[in-house]
């Protein structure tokens, strides 16, 4: 049984901010649009550093981690 990763952008995330996808070591996050999502393909590649939470402005992220 693996761990599973789910990563939720909140509706505060800002337009064009792009902290999270310059910081994340694994790509996660990619900006389409002016908006941050996430490569779902690269989801659980996650390594739960926490850096995208330290930077984001508007804590607009939120991760699970569910087993």
């Amino acid at each position: 049984m693996g761990t599973f990763v789910s990563i939720i952008i909140k509706e505060n995330c800002k337009e064009g901010c792009k902290r999270c996808v310059e910081v994340c070591p694994v790509n996660i996050f990619e900006l389409k649009e002016e908006k941050v999502s996430v490569f779902s393909e690269n989801e659980d590649e996650c390594t739960f550093c926490n850096l995208c939470l330290e930077v984001c402005p508007e804590n607009a992220l939120l991760i699970k981690k569910e087993y």
